[in-house]
């Protein structure tokens, strides 16, 4: 049986987005089998889950482990009109998009034995004490639990991103205080650009007092975001889980903390810093590059 997946233009976009997720797995790996595509993959750090079975909406047949250039199909599918039914097929070592009025070939590569892990590397279990009766992830082999959970609005991590761009830093504090949860985007120094944000949230459930700050990957998780976001946080030394849940799909990606080790705050006036805070900002930026490949689960 030929493997394909056969969808309206905008699902498939979705499909690769969720696969791609901005330029973090630019030539994805996935496999397909009984009516269902599965891929959980790592790169620098970041895990990315995404799993998708067919409905009236989609249709995927046969079955394989397959690799694309997610980039160069994005670029084609993007030409077609919202409702021009895609079929890709995945043929010996070619990768057809076909569309009404056009036909694209290229290359399909096969993953590596390692690029793809057979399972989801962290578990799923209720809070030990808890009155909750949600499914919190757990890391480090099961043992610790992410229980912050907060849910973001539709758009709010677009927003949260764009005031990236105009503090030009991509440096994201999420603060969490007594349920109420702030967003420090930028650096918290008086003499640097900096937007503290109140967001659209549901808190779920929550420490007291906990903040988590995050660079290398939020920019490129907010577009692919189309429903709301379940942030599920520990503290400064975990990883952040962001998960999105619709229908027949399900999307996640686990992204490593920036490990500060004081809570940013935003000075009220202008300090000059000693010299040997330099040192010391030295030996944070050292170490900060240091863990930027870590496997946190």
């Amino acid at each position: 049986m030929t493997t394909k997946i056969k969808a309206k233009k905008g699902k498939i976009e979705d499909i690769i987005d969720n696969l791609k997720v901005g330029a973090l797995f630019p030539t994805p790996s996935f496999i397909i089998k009984d009516g269902h595509m599965e891929s959980n993959q790592s790169s620098k750090a970041i895990f990315r889950h995404f799993d998708i079975k067919s409905d009236k909406s989609i249709q995927i047949e046969g079955e394989g482990k397959f690799k694309i250039d997610a980039e160069k199909i994005m670029k084609v599918i993007q030409k077609l009109k919202p409702e021009d039914m895609v079929t890709i097929t995945f043929d010996d070592n070619e990768t057809l998009v076909n569309g009404p009025r056009m036909r694209f070939k290229t290359t399909l590569m096969v993953p590596e034995e390692d690029e793809l892990f057979s399972k989801i590397p962290f578990q799923f279990k209720s809070l030990e004490g808890s009155n909750n009766g949600g499914k919190y992830p757990h890391v480090t082999d099961g043992t610790i639990p992410l229980d912050t959970h907060f849910v973001l609005g539709p758009l709010e991590l677009k927003e949260i991103v764009s005031y990236g761009k105009i503090v030009d830093l991509d440096k994201y504090t999420f603060k969490v205080d007594n349920g109420d949860v702030v967003v420090l985007v930028g650096e918290a120094d008086s003499m640097k650009d900096h937007v503290q944000l109140k967001p659209k949230v549901r808190v779920e459930h929550s420490k007291e007092k906990m903040f988590v700050t995050f660079t290398h990957g939020i920019v490129d998780l907010a577009p692919v975001i189309k429903t709301d976001l379940d942030i599920y946080i520990k503290d400064n030394n975990k990883p952040g889980f962001f998960a999105e849940k619709t229908g027949n799909r399900n999307f996640m990606v686990v992204v490593p903390p920036v490990m500060e080790e004081d809570e940013p705050e935003v000075a009220e006036e202008p300090k000059e810093e000693p010299k040997k805070e330099e040192n010391q900002e030295e030996t944070k930026e050292e170490k900060v590059e240091s863990t930027e490949d870590e496997e946190f689960f």
